[in-house]
């Protein structure tokens, strides 16, 4: 009887969150970043910007908010559903089975790629920047570096935008990694959460398989 209580304050609480968010979306764990502007030089090759600057209580609610909309795994699986390729679709099958509140995409070069800017999103690949910087080119012996980028700006609603748009969080991140003179991954990824008067979020634009160039 305990576990089935449980199992219903689980439930209510997680459609209580879906119900705050887009359809297809839900309002998922809050990761810790910097607030305002975070530039790190790792290495010589390697280095973190991250800028957060916001100018008041509400944009930083609305930030935090915005890096806490996840899609649902049955979005990211109807995006992928038009996937033929079956290199990628065993890729796909593997994130998929990944656990955890997910953000990603498929593995390239042993580093998950964004189909949605999160705060995980970005936690992971902060840490992933910072590994790699720490040690050796795990493609070979070539030197090797990396950089990882992230903004996230409160902005007002566009022209033409819906009236209910009050304002809207604009989220930036870009990765690159070199591991010699014909290795390479990066990718720069970009979403829009809308948000209404009340600062609950309506909609998110951008959300989808990225865009990753290779060499």
């Amino acid at each position: 009887m305990r576990l089935k209580a449980i199992a219903l304050a689980v439930s209510v609480s997680w459609h209580a969150l879906a119900a705050q968010a887009p359809d297809g979306y839900y309002l998922g764990p809050e990761a810790v970043l910097p607030d305002t502007l975070y530039a790190r030089e790792l290495t010589a090759t390697f280095s973190v910007r991250i800028d957060r600057t916001t100018g008041n209580s509400s944009d930083a609610r609305l930030i935090a908010t915005a890096e806490r909309s996840f899609p649902t795994r049955e979005t990211i699986q109807s995006a992928a559903a038009s996937t033929t390729t079956p290199v990628l679709l065993r890729r796909l099958v593997k994130a998929a089975e990944a656990p955890g509140d997910r953000w990603w995409w498929d593995e390239v070069d042993l580093v998950w790629t964004p189909f949605a800017v999160t705060g995980l999103a970005v936690s992971y690949y902060m840490s992933r920047i910072e590994e790699r910087s720490r040690g050796r080119n795990p493609f070979g012996n070539e030197p090797h570096g990396g950089a990882l980028g992230y903004t996230a700006r409160v902005e007002p609603p566009p022209d033409g935008a819906d009236s209910t748009v009050h304002a809207v969080v604009r989220q930036t991140l870009t990765w690159y990694y070199h591991c010699g003179p014909i290795c390479a991954m990066g990718f720069k990824h970009e979403r829009v959460v809308e948000f209404d008067r009340e600062g609950r979020p309506i909609r998110v634009v951008g959300d989808g398989r990225p865009s990753v160039w290779m060499s």
